[in-house]
């Protein structure tokens, strides 16, 4: 990743299709629908599986559209001047097959400068200028998480390959513990829960969260939904918490940082610099559609998945 990318320390590895029954909640509604498919005596989902159970549960935007060998349809519209908008990974926590990827990475800590919107054969990005890069952004990343806090450590866990099983596919998902317990954490706003199946075979419900711990230590998970359940949300304390590097706070139902406050005035100065210079526009414009992009990287991700 480029730029001010912050590494999350969450990887995801090469994969194929296997299949078992799928099953997602709703954590708000407790609301359940099914995808039956061919069950397998082994632990865990492939990634098309957990793919599916995301974005039924509205909680993953869909795999990303592009094709590695073309055509591709891309038209762009700038703004006049940048405009700021708060932004956080709200969306595709834990695993991602679409660019607003919060599974390897933060592609959001606090906001960016918003520079244009692009047209990818049919989908629609926001150009957020990142520092000295162009990155693509998805609607979700504008709404606001939520903070909230528990009175006591609550475990996360991370989706990793299995390899309980010899029988196990390449590429079977299966949850395992992060060594990480926090009692602080960012709600993404899309957060609903899914079934997971842990290393040991035991199936639960999960929901997606950012657990924060200190200084340099946020990191991307799952918890349990009967963890989540046990939280306190924290509105009306106005109590700061360190995300990452900077300080977040939560006032009414928006979360404000510190980032935004440092950073903000010379990266729109920046911005606003690049919108006027068509010619550096343009250039940082291509760097994000060639074949060792974001958008190309993660197609074929997608296609070593087996999520095509």
């Amino acid at each position: 990743m480029k730029g001010l990318k912050k590494l999350a320390l969450v990887s995801a590895s090469a994969m194929m299709l296997m299949g078992v029954s799928v099953t997602t909640t709703n954590a708000v509604t407790e609301s359940h629908f099914s995808q039956t498919v061919k069950a397998d005596e082994v632990n865990g989902d492939t990634p098309k599986q957990v793919y599916t159970k995301m974005v039924n549960a509205g909680i993953a935007t869909p795999k990303v559209k592009w094709n590695l060998n073309g055509p591709n349809k891309i038209k762009a519209h700038w703004y006049k001047k940048a405009h700021w908008h708060d932004a956080w990974n709200n969306i595709n926590i834990g695993f991602a097959t679409d660019l607003d990827d919060a599974s390897g990475s933060f592609t959001q800590n606090g906001g960016y400068p918003v520079i244009g919107t692009v047209n990818v054969n049919g989908r629609k990005y926001y150009i957020q200028w990142c520092g000295n890069f162009m990155q693509l952004a998805v609607k979700e990343s504008f709404e606001s998480p939520r903070l909230m806090h528990s009175d006591h450590k609550i475990k996360m866990y991370e989706l990793d390959t299995d390899e309980s099983s010899l029988d196990a596919p390449q590429g079977t998902l299966s949850l395992t513990s992060m060594e990480f317990a926090t009692k602080n954490f960012m709600i993404p706003a899309h957060h609903n829960a899914i079934t997971l199946t842990n290393e040991n075979g035991q199936t639960n419900q999960y929901v997606p969260v950012i657990g924060m711990k200190g200084h340099f230590h946020t990191r991307i998970g799952w918890i349990k939904k009967s963890d989540f359940d046990q939280l306190k949300n924290n509105t009306t304390t106005g109590k700061k918490v360190i995300w990452y590097d900077e300080y977040v706070w939560q006032k009414g139902n928006h979360i404000y940082s510190s980032w935004k406050t440092v950073k903000g005035p010379l990266l729109m100065k920046i911005a606003n610099h690049v919108l006027k210079t068509k010619k550096l526009r343009n250039h940082e414009f291509k760097d994000l559609f060639t074949d060792s992009s974001t958008i190309a990287c993660t197609k074929q991700s997608n296609e070593n998945k087996g999520i095509n």
